[in-house]
């Protein structure tokens, strides 16, 4: 209330002073300033003009005394329409300077259909209605909707050492599309894979033992709530990571080990959520910035991500994984739960004293939010792509070279006998020995005594009579025997094979040397006997194939024999990991 000699309406300029009350309202007619006469301290002039906020582009008015100082408390009156059912009274918000930042001020009257705060000092001032900070939510919604449905999210990454990995033997295949960018290449002497989701929404990658993740781009409110998120892999070897719209995932490759591993990128229920969690975020985000909450978003975050309703998240994120209609049916749902889930981190969360006044006003904005979004979602209902996307790296074989022996013909640190022949060795008749089929080096010998001595990689030793038998190159375990006769010196094999190789399944496979193995209708015979696998290697007797080298990677047939003229399905092919050949000391 004032007091005072008199009080006059003037338009958006007027005198002030200690003998009279003084009134200035707007060219618009929306704000009117009184000022006591007793809360100024000398003559002066009180003016109101619209200003623009360059910041974002929001009006308001600028008031400003010049010639005398407000000393006591003046009040300003907004003139607003009839609010909404339920809506909040308007923001009022003020800025010391133009562009600067904008105070709430949580001291607000609703008069009638005038919006009232009292003051001590003038500056820029603004009403922001709560329904104008949702619709502007609300077009952010809208743009992150329509952006589920874009290819082509983030960059494709760079590798350095594209050339020199495949140099090496590296081999990738992928599908095709832009829903996955990814490059292989040699970085600081290692094999890395980069990979990015080119989708609009979240993905899962399952990743197989081989790769390790090394980095990723993902913000730490991703990175965490993606943890809290992922289904298991479909197999308990296999790990996975999800990756939000256009985020950026590097693995190191391991440089041996299995023939290939890759990575299975697909839509995922929990990924669909953590799109979700992320628009919610983004949502409170626009939300909270008229009233100064930048520095609360973090806070929001955490909340959110501690929040007990993401259980339910979770449970949905174990569901079946989803195809096209299910998968916009569960996002639907997914965002809703998010947006409720976000409701109850902004009442929990330590939002600050300031920000404390407005849960409220938030919540509210926020649920209208909500309801459009419903809405919006139906533009969007064949975003979602159910197909996956599948890279598969393929490694070189390994070669090893095996050497059972020192060069005197004792054996190495790591091997070791085979029962008692290597302290009393048996004597064999080698009149009709060879080269070792996987013999790469001189004086390494088979064919001494019968197939049941199984002397098929055997090192002469120095006195030309003894000899070391590896049997197993995995347990590095060795037969002694002596010749009856001197031996002459052996040449490498003129076209030497692997006595053992290992296989892309984790099968160990040893080299077939005589006995009965079977037979099939499609003319294969035994090439290796592969320990508990339920095949063998095969050996394409028409075309002589035994492993096609043909490529970095080697490959196999393997399949079933049985009786003579029994017929079988075709021979399946295997990546060989390891082949091992028998080498000289």
């Amino acid at each position: 209330m004032m007091s005072g000699c008199s009080q006059s309406v003037v338009g958006p300029e007027g005198s002030v002073g200690p003998s009279d009350d003084t009134v200035v309202r707007s060219d618009d007619g929306r704000v009117t300033i009184e000022v006591p006469a007793d809360a100024v301290n000398g003559d002066g002039v009180l003016a109101v003009e619209p200003v623009t906020d360059p910041a974002d582009g929001a009006e308001g008015w600028s008031i400003t005394l010049d010639g005398a100082d407000l000393t006591g408390t003046a009040t300003i009156r907004f003139t607003i329409d009839d609010l909404e059912e339920g809506e909040p009274i308007p923001l009022i918000t003020y800025a010391a300077e133009s562009g600067g930042p904008r105070t709430p001020v949580s001291d607000v009257v609703l008069d009638g259909n005038r919006v009232v705060v009292t003051t001590t000092h003038f500056s820029n001032w603004f009403l922001t209605r709560w329904r104008d900070i949702g619709s502007r939510a609300i077009d952010d919604m809208k743009r992150n909707l329509d952006a589920l449905a874009a290819a082509g999210n983030g960059s494709p990454p760079e590798c350095a050492g594209e050339a020199t990995i495949r140099d090496d033997g590296f081999s990738i295949t992928s599908d095709s599309g832009q829903r996955v960018y990814w490059c292989l290449g040699r970085e600081n002497g290692e094999p890395v894979l980069k990979v990015v989701n080119a989708r609009g929404y979240g993905v899962s990658a399952e990743y197989t033992p081989g790769l390790t993740v090394a980095t990723s781009d993902r913000e730490d409110f991703i990175a965490t709530l993606a943890q809290l998120l992922k289904s298991p892999p479909s197999t308990r070897a296999n790990d996975v990571e999800l990756l939000a719209a256009g985020n950026r995932i590097e693995f190191t490759v391991a440089e041996s080990g299995r023939a290939s591993d890759g990575v299975m990128i697909q839509p995922d229920p929990g990924a669909y959520l953590l799109t979700a969690a992320e628009f919610a975020a983004s949502t409170y985000a626009m939300v909270l910035k008229p009233v100064g909450g930048e520095a609360a978003e973090s806070a929001l975050r955490t909340a959110l991500v501690g929040q007990g309703c993401l259980s339910s998240m979770t449970g949905l994120a174990v569901t079946e994984k989803a195809g096209s209609d299910a998968g916009f049916d569960l996002f639907r749902a997914a965002l809703d739960v998010a947006l409720g889930c976000a409701d109850l981190a902004v009442k929990e969360a330590d939002l600050g004293p300031i920000l404390a006044d407005w849960v409220q006003p938030i919540i509210w904005t926020v649920g209208g939010v909500r309801t459009a979004a419903m809405g919006l979602l139906a533009g969007v209902e064949t975003a979602f792509d159910p197909s996956g996307y599948r890279i598969v790296i393929t490694r070189p074989t390994q070669v090893v070279n095996v050497t059972a022996v020192d060069g005197r013909g004792d054996p190495l640190p790591g091997w070791q006998a085979s029962g008692t022949q290597a302290a009393n060795p048996i004597s064999l008749d080698c009149t009709y020995s060879q080269p070792a089929a996987s013999a790469v080096g001189s004086d390494i010998i088979r064919g001494c005594g019968s197939t049941a001595d199984s002397a098929n990689t055997c090192w002469v030793h120095s006195d030309r009579m003894t000899l070391t038998c590896a049997m197993n190159v995995w347990d590095q375990t060795y037969v002694g025997y002596r010749s009856t006769e001197p031996l002459a010196p052996s040449p490498p094999a003129d076209a030497p094979i692997p006595e053992w190789i290992e296989l892309e399944d984790g099968a160990h496979c040893t080299l077939a040397h005589g006995g009965s193995w079977g037979a099939r209708t499609d003319g294969f015979g035994v090439g290796y006997a592969c320990g508990d696998a339920d095949y063998l290697v095969l050996h394409d007797v028409a075309n002589d194939v035994l492993i096609d080298s043909s490529e970095p990677t080697w490959t196999v047939k393997v399949g079933d024999l049985g009786s003579p003229g029994q017929s079988f399905p075709p021979p399946t092919e295997l990546g060989v990991v390891r082949a091992y050949f028998a080498a000289s000391p």
